[in-house]
């Protein structure tokens, strides 16, 4: 997996070396190829937590995996404003969505010391919150770009590769035992 996994980045890389600059953002816009599967997987996996629970498929290891997701997209996030902006804004819609979207997950992890009935409880609820939210900050007016329809094409493709790309990361991580060693750890040393 991991062969894959490098594969797909280093295509993605050259990829990104070769598509133009963006007439507003100029290169900075390409931490995009990061930002953007990030931020997707991590508020997908939302909808995914019920399904985790369900079927017993390490619902911790996930929870971590999307908690490192996330920071590491909100990361990114203020590395970008810093070079598109000149600066970090805290009260952008979307990092607070994100910062949002953090506590979500921690307070999803939180619920599973208190039950798994409770945790399955709060994962049905909260993509629905997550969305809810999600629309609202929508209509907020923001420095974050809308869509993707006004790229050039050879612009998207290197999402083609990343995409795949930190889905496997997502899942693979998400999937290893070492994780399972620590939440033991900790359950054990309690």
């Amino acid at each position: 997996m991991l062969r894959i996994v490098l594969i797909l980045l280093a295509i993605a890389l050259v990829l990104s070396f070769l598509a133009p600059a963006e007439e507003r953002l100029g290169n900075s816009y390409k931490l995009i190829y990061i930002h953007l599967p990030l931020s997707i997987i991590s508020f997908a996996s939302l909808f995914v937590f019920p399904f985790l629970i369900i079927f017993n498929k390490k619902p911790g290891n996930f929870i971590v995996v999307t908690l490192i997701f996330i920071a590491a997209n909100l990361i990114l996030s203020a590395v970008f404003m810093w070079a598109a902006w000149g600066g970090i804004s805290t009260s952008e819609p979307r990092v607070t969505f994100n910062i949002f979207l953090l506590l979500l997950v921690a307070f999803f992890g939180v619920s599973f010391t208190i039950s798994k009935y409770t945790a399955l409880i709060y994962s049905i609820i909260q993509p629905a919150l997550a969305y809810w939210v999600y629309q609202g900050i929508s209509e907020l007016p923001q420095l974050h770009p809308i869509s993707l329809v006004e790229m050039d094409f050879t612009m998207k493709l290197p999402l083609f590769f990343t995409f795949p790309a930190f889905a496997i990361i997502y899942y693979w991580f998400g999937m290893k035992s070492l994780l399972d060693r620590v939440f033991r750890y900790i359950k054990y040393s309690k």
